[in-house]
C-alpha cells in the first residue's frame, strides 16, 4: 500500500500560518473600514438586533458616505453592499457573544462595537479562514486534473502570490475573500460531479451558485458552467432518449433555478426593501457604462490591472486557454473560461472599473479558482516537458537563475556607478535593495516599457506611434472624473491636464522639450518642434468648454506665436499669442471629444509655446441628465 504524502499538509499549513501572520500583522488600523464598514453592518444588525435594518447601525456606528437617507420616500436606508457575507460573519458574532468575548463592546450603546473589539476580530477571523479554505478548495480541484506538485504549485500560486491574500488577510471587512470561497466551492462540486442526472445534486449546485451570487451579485456569471452542461445534456436527451427523459431534465433545470433564487432571493429583498426594485443596481443605473467596456485596462491597466499587478496570473489565463483547447479537458475547461470571461467584461463597464483603490483588481478576487486550474495545467504540462527532456529542462533553469542574477547584479552595478546606492561607507541594506531594484526597473521601464503590458501596450504603441512606456497613463481614472453619483460633476481637481508635472508628463508624446520650464509662474511642457503631440485619456467626455493655459516662450518677452489645436483629427481653434500668459477657452463641437484615449495635435509657428494646463469644464446642471 502506497504511503500517502504528507506534502500537502505542509504547504497548506504553511500558508495558513502566513495567512494569520498577515492577518495579525496587517498595517490598517481597523478591521472594518471602507467598503467594508457597510458590508459588515449587515452582520452587525443580524448578530446584535436581530433584523436587516440598518437605521439604529448608521447612528451609532456611522455613515460616512451618507446612505441613511432612502432613495426615495417610504423605503429603508440604503447599503450599497451585499448581505451575503453576513451569512458567515454573524455566527461568529453571536459564538463571540456567547462566550462572552469583548461583552463591553457588544453593548449596543457603545460605539466601538462596530468597527473594533475581539468580537469583531472574530468575525474577521471567519474571512481569514474561507480565504484558506479557498487555496484548498484550489487544490483539491487541481488534483483531480493533474499531479500533486503542480496541484499544490496553483494552490500556493492563488494563495500567496494573487489578491487573495490581501482581501483575506488585511482587508477581510471587503466581501472579495468570501465570495471567492463561495466561487470555488460551486465549481469544485460542479466539477466533481459533473454528468450527473441526481435531483440532489442539481438542487445542491442551484444553492452553491445561489450563495455565490448572494456574496456579489456579479457571480452569477459562473452559473454558464451547470447552464452549459445542462444545455448539452438537454441536447443529447431530446435526440437519444424517450420524452419522459427529456420532461425529468427540464425538471433538474427548474430545481438548480428554484435552489439559486432561493438562496438569492435575501439580496433581492434587501434591493425591494432599500430601492423599490427586486433587481437593482444600488449605485444607479449609470454606474455600469455598458457602452465603454475596458477590458485592456482591467487586465494591463497600470490602475489596478490583474496581469500588471498579479504575474502569476499570466499562468492561469494561459492554463485555462490551453485545456480548453484540449480535448480531455474541454468539458470543465470551457466553462470555466466563458464564466472568467464574463466577469472581467462585467468588470470592465463598472463605472470605476479598476476598482478605486486597492491591490490588484478586486472584483477578480472571484478568479482564485479558476486562475488556479489555469495555473496547475500550465505547471503539469512543463513538469511534463522536464521529465521528457531533462537537460533542456536544467538548461532552461540554470538560464533562469542566471538572468535573475545577472539582471540584479548589472542593476547594482549601474545603481553604484551613478550614486544612487550608498557604497563607501555602512548603511542600512533596504536602502540597497530599493536602489538597486528601482534601477533595474527603471532601466527596462525606459528601454521597453512594462512588459507585463505588451499584450495592450504594444498594440496601442503603434497605433498612436509612441513608446509603450505611456500606456501607463492611458488607462485608469483619467482626466474629467465623475464620481457615479452626480452630485460631483465632475470631481474638484479632476478635471485639469498639466503636462508639465507628474504623471501628466507621459501625456506629452512628440514635439516637447524633454523636461519642463517654469513660464509666467507656472510649471509647462515647451514645444521644440513646429508640431507637437499628447495623448489624454478622458473618464467623462461631456465637457462644455476648454479653457487653455499658456504663453510663448523666447529671449524677446514679447515673442509672438501661432498656434492651431486639432483634437482627434477635428480643427478646435487657432490662436495668436504675444509673450504674456494666455489662457484660450473654446466650446467643442459634439463628438470632438471621446471616451478614452485623446489625440491633441499643437502647430506651432513662431516663437515655441508653453503650455501649463488644459481645464475640462462641465455642462451646466441641468444639461448633464440623469
Amino acid at each position: 500500500m502506497q504511503r500517502a504524502s504528507s506534502w500537502p499538509a505542509v504547504v497548506l499549513g504553511l500558508i495558513g500560518v502566513a495567512y494569520v501572520l498577515g492577518f495579525l500583522g496587517s498595517p490598517w488600523p481597523l478591521r472594518v473600514h471602507g467598503d467594508g464598514h457597510y458590508t459588515y453592518l449587515w452582520a452587525r444588525s443580524l448578530a446584535f438586533d436581530g433584523d436587516l435594518d440598518l437605521s439604529n447601525d448608521y447612528a451609532l456606528c456611522g455613515d460616512p458616505w451618507s446612505l441613511r437617507e432612502p432613495a426615495r420616500e417610504g423605503l429603508g436606508p440604503r447599503n450599497l453592499w451585499s448581505p451575503g457575507p453576513a451569512l458567515f460573519w454573524t455566527p461568529a458574532l453571536l459564538f463571540a457573544r456567547a462566550l462572552g468575548v469583548d461583552a463591553g463592546a457588544i453593548d449596543p450603546r457603545v460605539r466601538a462595537a462596530c468597527t473594533t473589539g475581539r468580537a469583531v476580530d472574530v468575525a474577521m477571523g471567519t474571512t481569514l479562514l474561507l480565504g484558506w479554505l479557498t487555496v484548498w478548495l484550489v487544490y483539491r480541484f487541481a488534483r483531480r486534473h493533474v499531479c500533486t506538485g503542480a496541484a499544490l504549485f496553483a494552490a500556493a500560486g492563488v494563495g500567496l502570490c494573487t489578491m487573495l491574500p490581501y482581501y483575506a488577510a488585511l482587508l477581510p471587512s471587503y466581501g472579495h475573500a468570501p465570495a471567492a470561497f463561495c466561487v470555488a466551492v460551486a465549481l469544485e462540486r460542479w466539477d466533481v460531479g459533473r454528468g450527473s442526472r441526481r435531483a440532489v445534486r442539481w438542487a445542491l449546485l442551484g444553492a452553491l451558485f445561489g450563495l455565490a451570487a448572494l456574496m456579489r451579485p456579479q457571480c452569477a456569471v459562473f452559473a454558464v458552467a451547470p447552464a452549459l452542461e445542462w444545455l448539452g445534456g438537454a441536447w443529447r436527451t431530446l435526440r437519444r432518449e424517450p420524452p419522459r427523459a427529456w420532461l425529468a431534465h427540464v425538471g433538474l433545470g427548474l430545481l438548480f433555478a428554484g435552489t439559486a433564487l432561493l438562496c438569492f432571493f435575501p439580496q433581492m429583498w434587501v434591493w425591494k426593501r432599500t430601492y423599490g426594485d427586486w433587481l437593482a443596481v444600488p449605485q444607479g443605473a449609470h454606474y455600469m457604462r455598458w457602452e465603454h467596456p475596458f477590458v485592456d485596462g482591467v487586465l494591463f491597466g497600470s490602475t489596478g490591472g490583474l496581469l500588471t499587478w498579479t504575474p502569476i496570473a499570466y499562468l492561469g489565463v494561459v492554463g485555462l486557454v490551453w485545456a480548453a483547447a484540449r480535448r480531455r479537458s474541454r468539458a470543465w475547461a470551457v466553462p470555466t473560461l466563458l464564466g472568467s470571461g464574463l466577469l472581467v467584461w462585467l468588470a470592465s463597464v463598472v463605472w470605476d472599473w479598476w476598482g478605486a483603490s486597492g491591490f490588484s483588481n478586486r472584483r477578480l478576487t472571484e478568479l482564485a479558482l479558476p486562475l488556479g486550474a489555469g495555473i496547475a495545467l500550465c505547471v503539469d504540462r512543463v513538469l511534463a516537458w522536464g521529465r521528457r527532456h531533462p537537460r533542456r529542462a536544467a538548461a532552461a533553469v540554470g538560464t533562469a537563475v542566471l538572468l535573475a542574477f545577472g539582471g540584479w547584479n548589472w542593476a547594482a552595478m549601474f545603481a553604484v556607478a551613478e550614486g544612487a546606492a550608498p557604497s563607501a561607507r555602512e548603511e542600512r541594506w533596504p536602502l540597497f535593495w530599493r536602489a538597486i531594484f528601482e534601477r533595474g526597473t527603471t532601466g527596462v521601464w525606459n528601454a521597453v516599457g512594462n512588459p507585463l503590458a505588451w499584450p495592450a501596450s504594444l498594440p496601442f504603441a503603434i497605433a498612436y506611434r509612441v513608446h509603450p512606456r505611456h500606456w501607463d497613463a492611458m488607462r485608469g481614472q483619467g482626466v474629467h472624473y465623475h464620481e457615479f453619483e452626480p452630485r460631483v460633476v465632475p470631481r474638484a481637481g479632476e478635471n485639469a491636464v498639466h503636462p508639465g508635472s507628474g504623471l501628466h508628463a507621459l501625456y506629452l508624446v512628440e514635439g516637447f522639450e524633454p523636461r519642463a520650464r517654469l513660464v509666467g509662474g507656472r510649471l509647462s511642457a515647451v514645444t521644440s518642434t513646429p508640431r507637437a503631440r499628447m495623448l489624454v485619456p478622458l473618464f467623462m467626455a461631456d465637457a462644455a468648454l476648454l479653457e487653455w493655459r499658456w504663453a510663448t516662450v523666447g529671449a524677446d518677452r514679447r515673442a509672438r506665436a501661432r498656434v492651431a489645436v486639432r483634437w482627434n483629427g477635428r480643427h478646435v481653434f487657432t490662436a495668436d499669442l504675444d509673450g504674456e500668459p494666455t489662457v484660450h477657452r473654446v466650446a467643442p463641437e459634439p463628438g470632438t471629444l471621446r471616451v478614452g484615449i485623446n489625440e491633441i495635435e499643437i502647430d506651432v509657428s513662431g516663437a515655441p509655446v508653453a503650455l501649463a494646463e488644459i481645464v475640462l469644464h462641465a455642462p451646466p446642471r441641468a444639461a448633464r441628465g440623469p
